[in-house]
C-alpha cells in the first residue's frame, strides 16, 4: 500500500474515532437530550376532550442516556415521574 494512501486512511479513522469519542463525552455529559410529549387517550376519550381541554391531558417527558423523568396528566392533576437504569 503506497505510503499517502496509509497516511489518508489513519487520519480518516483517527478523526471517526475523535467524534465517536466527543459523541459519547456529550450523551453522558447531557442529562436529557430528548424531549417529548404525548397525550393520554383514555382519558381524553372517557371525557370526550377537544380544543383547550386536551391540554388537561397532555404529559412531557425527557430522556437522558441513562435517566429520565416527566409528568402525566389524564385530567386529575399532574402526576410527576422519574426513572433510570442503576
Amino acid at each position: 500500500m503506497p505510503s499517502q494512501q496509509k497516511k489518508v486512511i489513519f487520519c480518516m479513522a483517527g478523526v471517526l474515532s475523535f467524534e465517536c469519542a466527543l459523541g459519547v463525552v456529550t450523551a453522558l455529559g447531557t442529562p436529557l437530550w430528548i424531549k417529548a410529549t404525548f397525550l393520554c387517550k383514555t382519558g381524553a376519550l372517557l371525557v370526550n376532550a377537544s380544543g383547550q381541554e386536551l391540554d388537561k391531558f397532555m404529559g412531557e417527558m425527557q430522556y437522558g442516556l441513562f435517566h429520565g423523568e416527566g409528568t402525566r396528566q389524564c385530567g386529575l392533576g399532574t402526576w410527576p415521574f422519574r426513572f433510570s437504569c442503576e
